[in-house]
């Protein structure tokens, strides 16, 4: 019995009187030690209040949101946005708001820039528009305006004073209003009146159905927010990275568990599938696929908006919403080999339940001692199996800094990012990779020359192993940073893929 079984408990809102034994006695026989693990775990993970046995420790909700507050932005975590509907609507307290006291603190405590977690920067920047080089500028003057006058400008009055106002939005979002006085509505126009009344009267709409303008004015000036839906039987796919901030991993609780699931997205794998796979409540990885939908770093394969007619705002490259995939119509051949045979090796490794990287190590070698040649068969011609596989072809982190140090292509580092913050680049991306791998000039000389072969070796093997199937590129490093039993699932999962 452990400190994780007392989370569980604390997940499945289990109040003292019906813990269990055991589980009193890892708490010391102390309710109030209890109560006190239940306030800390919900305001960790940022949890909702009326849903939760929180409410039964903290009796004052607003006193429960200010807590939660308070240690988001202490840790520089991420805008609770799953808690939209309370802060922006009934505390007023919006992402520019939230982001803006967070670079203050970061500011006057002159921290680095590197200090901010990756995903936090990412959606400070978008919202406030101050990225890497806009910090140490504010910075910079901060520290000239003391040297030089008396009374020294703040750091708050630096700040930019509104959103950036071009926020991310989809379609298939949903859109809100928040927190709408009477002087808010003094100063809105006709069209956006209609919105807002809309809202009120109607509930949320999807924001495809409405004027894309609009959107974006009412959620610069904080009187609207929107919700990014995400369900358990959802796929979701992770585009080639483009923004990305590469500061270092502050290796805290929420950062780690974001980046869990970041690296386990799959488009072929239900939100359901991931959450059994990697072992993570399944409410918490909706909440960050909804974050990184939100941030741009993460599409849905179906959005169901291409049934709707969208606003003529939205022109017509948004018709499709840009998130939804069709399947190919042609037949997709798959690879027929003793893949098969692993799978089945490492699922009785799975099932007897002790096992360390021996027994996956001695999995692999059987199933392949064989030495069956792979046979290729067009899944139209196939009637016994409608199986379609896909290769995993494992790669070493070596590989995503010949790309990004060789200077071969700037719109290649995007990838080369993606390989190396996500561990994978997926099939959805694959011919966008292969296309900048062929443009990339061959050097005939120096260190310029070694780089260039390494892409032009790379180009022809990933050509070579997609004539026979699909595949997945893999950064071994993101695999072996999983405890051992969900690297196993994850192989089983990701190899002979079903």
């Amino acid at each position: 019995m452990s400190s994780e079984a007392v989370d569980e408990a604390i997940r499945k809102n289990i109040t003292w009187t019906k813990l269990s034994d055991d589980l009193r006695t890892v708490l010391g026989g102390s309710q109030r030690e209890y109560d006190k693990r239940i306030l800390e775990y919900s305001i960790k993970n940022q949890l909702r209040y009326k849903e939760n046995i929180v409410r039964f420790v903290k009796r004052v909700q607003e006193e429960y949101y200010d807590c939660l507050l308070h240690h988001s932005r202490a840790k520089m975590m991420l805008y609770p946005y799953h808690l939209s509907d309370i802060l922006v609507r009934e505390l007023r307290l919006t992402p520019f708001t939230y982001y803006t006291e967070m670079l203050v603190d970061v500011m006057q405590a002159e921290k680095s820039y590197d200090s901010i977690p990756n995903f936090t920067a990412v959606d400070a920047m978008q919202i406030l528009g101050i990225g890497r080089n806009q910090y140490i500028d504010l910075v910079n003057q901060s520290r000239a305006n003391r040297r030089l006058f008396r009374r020294s400008k703040s750091v708050r009055e630096m700040l930019p004073q509104k959103p950036v106002n071009n926020f991310t939005v989809e379609p298939w979002f949903l859109f809100n209003y928040g927190c709408v006085l009477e002087n808010d509505v003094r100063l809105l126009s006709s069209v956006e009146k209609e919105v807002i009344d809309k809202l009120m009267d109607e509930g949320t709409q999807l924001c495809g159905l409405l004027d894309k303008n609009v959107i974006q004015r009412l959620l610069s000036r904080g009187l609207a927010y929107l919700e990014v839906p995400i369900h358990p039987e959802d796929c979701v796919y992770v585009p080639t990275l483009d923004g990305f901030v590469m500061n270092r991993t502050q290796g805290d609780f929420f950062e780690t568990l974001l980046y869990k699931i970041f690296v386990a997205i799959d488009g072929q794998t239900s939100i359901r599938e991931l959450s059994e796979t990697i072992g993570i409540d399944i409410d918490l990885i909706c909440n960050a696929v909804s974050l990184f939908c939100r941030l741009g770093f993460a599409r849905k394969r179906v959005t169901g908006i291409e049934n709707f007619v969208l606003h003529n705002s939205w022109g017509v490259e948004n018709s499709s919403s840009g998130s939804c995939l069709s399947s190919p119509t042609t037949p997709e051949p798959t690879i027929s080999a003793e893949l098969n045979d692993l799978n089945f090796s490492l699922m009785n490794i799975n099932s007897a339940g002790d096992f360390d990287d021996d027994d996956i190590v001695s999995a692999v070698e059987n199933a392949v001692s064989q030495n069956s040649p792979l046979v290729v068969e067009s899944s139209a011609s196939s009637t016994t199996s409608a199986v379609a596989k896909r290769i995993a072809f494992i790669f070493d982190s070596s590989l995503t800094a010949f790309l990004m140090m060789g200077n071969l292509s700037a719109t290649l580092k995007n990838h080369a990012i993606t390989l190396f913050e996500v561990g994978k680049l997926s099939e959805d991306a694959m011919d966008s990779f292969i296309d900048e791998l062929q443009n990339v000039n061959f050097f005939a000389e120096g260190e310029a020359q070694r780089y260039s072969e390494h892409a032009r070796t790379l180009l022809y093997t990933i050509q070579s192993l997609r004539s026979v199937s699909e595949m997945d590129l893999i950064r071994i490093q993101s695999v072996l940073k999983r405890v051992v039993y969900i690297r196993l699932n994850f192989l089983i999962w990701e190899l002979p893929r079903q």
